[in-house]
């Protein structure tokens, strides 16, 4: 298992790297760069709130994928944090913005 500083530095740099593969459409990467965010997100719950402070630190980093990333990671351990920022993105435009509507829209449902 990774500490938590080297999870979120893997998250911010997957979700960078999750950006630029939507951009170009390569559907086969962007398969493969949800598979490594699926993991690093699993990783950093299992630490529960000892993540929580770092993760809401990183939700300032001015990029929406990373932002996406960090918001889905911290539903579990902070799920109003992650809602204000979801609904953020969402307000855009893009695929990033789609999917931060569908998760919201996931999240009104379960109530």
């Amino acid at each position: 298992m990774h500490n938590i500083d080297k999870l979120i530095d893997m998250l911010i740099k997957e979700s960078i790297i999750q950006e630029e593969v939507t951009k170009l459409g390569e559907s086969k990467k962007m398969s493969k760069q949800s598979i490594k965010l699926y993991e690093i997100k699993e990783e950093l719950r299992a630490y529960g709130s000892k993540a929580c402070e770092k993760l809401i630190q990183s939700l300032n980093i001015p990029n929406n994928y990373v932002r996406f990333n960090v918001a889905h990671t911290l539903l579990s351990i902070d799920q109003e944090k992650a809602r204000i920022t979801l609904m953020e993105i969402a307000s855009l435009t893009g695929t990033i913005a789609f999917k931060a509507e569908m998760i919201l829209q996931q999240l009104d449902e379960k109530k």
